[in-house]
């Protein structure tokens, strides 16, 4: 019995722990996460003209996030568009009309135009946030402002609960009859489903 009572001492630290961490980084998100730091304009942007497509471009999902890669002829990285540069017209749009053999023009950030010839393990995609083909542009930054902005906070409700959960269970003096960090991990992920689909 004496373990018993040591190891959920141990338990409600790791909760005060967790409380404090979640707190942290709900006060991350909300000095550091802002629109003016989010945001990105056409003007931030490096493009790479004469990008001649190798191959149909590949769409998938991950996570319930959609992206689409693209392979240029020349270049061993693969091109992404993540989830937060696509809308149903964009995508509709580039199956439509972008076509293995085409010339597109491709914009990135400083970063991401630095780790094209960026040979390391882990950096085997290219993110890019225009998309090109004879003056066409088939990306929105506004949509992708918006969406990378709202994303960030999509996880403070869940935050908020798992931190308040925290809290409570570290006041239990004894250990409660169901897991505390399964109630709090498929609580925090259930509001992480909800806010992402319905807000």
């Amino acid at each position: 019995m004496p373990e018993n009572k040591t190891t959920w001492k141990e338990e409600k630290i790791l909760l005060i722990i967790g409380f404090f961490a979640c707190i942290g980084i709900i006060l991350y998100i909300y000095f550091f996460k802002t629109r003016d730091r989010t945001d990105i304009s056409a003007g931030d942007l490096i493009t790479v003209d004469h990008l001649i497509l190798k191959d149909k471009p590949l769409f998938g999902t991950i996570r319930g996030s959609r992206y689409i890669e693209l392979k240029f002829t020349g270049y061993d990285k693969t091109f992404s568009i993540n989830n937060d540069d696509l809308n149903n017209t964009s995508k509709d749009q580039v199956i439509a009309e972008i076509k293995p053999g085409d010339t597109l023009s491709a914009g990135m950030s400083e970063n991401e135009y630095d780790n094209i010839n960026n040979n390391s393990f882990f950096n085997r995609q290219v993110e890019i946030n225009s998309l090109q083909k004879n003056g066409k542009e088939y990306l929105n930054i506004a949509i992708r402002n918006v969406k990378a902005f709202k994303g960030s906070w999509d996880v403070v409700p869940a935050l908020i609960y798992a931190a308040i959960m925290c809290l409570i269970f570290s006041g239990y003096s004894h250990r409660p009859k169901y897991n505390p960090t399964l109630i709090i991990s498929i609580g925090a992920l259930i509001i992480i489903l909800i806010t992402a689909r319905y807000f």
